[in-house]
């Protein structure tokens, strides 16, 4: 792809990612069916989106045959189940994503390894005390507990309550929760130990690439 395309097209991405959740609540929650044609093209655009993305992370014999069952599968929800096809693209993710976060959070739990919030804040803030090293493995709990409860949250609300009260849990308030937690946690650090560490925004923004860096780590201490 030539570089002068390559950043709109991200930043379009971009753009599109932060926009599907609100548009997809919408189109659910539409009772007139009056939207088809908005509900098929966003469909469309989520699983050309999914493709790329997906098809840009597999070797090159995997690349192809990945990315057409994605486009054929989201061409099918498209024209013969709209409903279920909105369902299913604000659901997965959701599910996968949080699925993905436990499983690392958990597992870094283990006694050979460092629990990733110890990690992350070793390495934004260098040596820590033993009363720091304590505070983030219980935070690491934490975050296990809220990755915990988003996907039971879904899957209640998704068998149990009407499908507007799933959308708005997974659609609207997924990030608003998280980022609830977070702020949360900074506010109420000084409760719970002594001169605590402090992180700002671009910390906070740099943890994605942290976590990746982590996670190829070798040994004991990989995450």
């Amino acid at each position: 792809m030539p570089r002068s395309l390559s950043k709109p097209l991200k930043v379009v991405g971009a753009v599109f990612c932060v926009l599907s959740p609100f548009l997809t609540h919408f189109l659910l929650v539409d009772h007139a069916g009056t939207v088809g044609a908005a509900t098929a093209a966003l469909l469309l655009c989520q699983g050309v989106l999914i493709g790329g993305t997906i098809g840009a992370r597999l070797d090159r014999p995997l690349r192809i045959p990945a990315i057409a069952a994605i486009l054929t599968g989201t061409a099918v929800l498209a024209l013969f189940h709209l409903r279920d096809g909105l369902v299913l693209s604000a659901g997965a993710p959701h599910a996968a994503i949080y699925l993905g976060l436990l499983g690392i959070f958990s597992l870094s739990l283990a006694a050979d390894r460092e629990p990733i919030v110890t990690y992350f804040a070793r390495t934004i803030h260098g040596e820590l005390s033993p009363e720091i090293e304590d505070y983030t493995r219980k935070v690491t709990w934490l975050w296990c507990g809220v990755f915990a409860l988003q996907l039971a949250g879904s899957a209640l609300l998704l068998a149990l309550a009407p499908i507007a009260w799933w959308s708005i849990f997974v659609n609207i308030l997924n990030l608003p929760l998280i980022a609830t937690v977070m702020l949360g946690e900074r506010l109420t650090r000084p409760l719970w130990v002594a001169d605590p560490p402090r992180e700002y925004l671009r910390d906070f923004l740099r943890m994605p690439q942290l976590l990746r860096q982590g996670l190829k780590k070798p040994g004991a201490q990989a995450l």
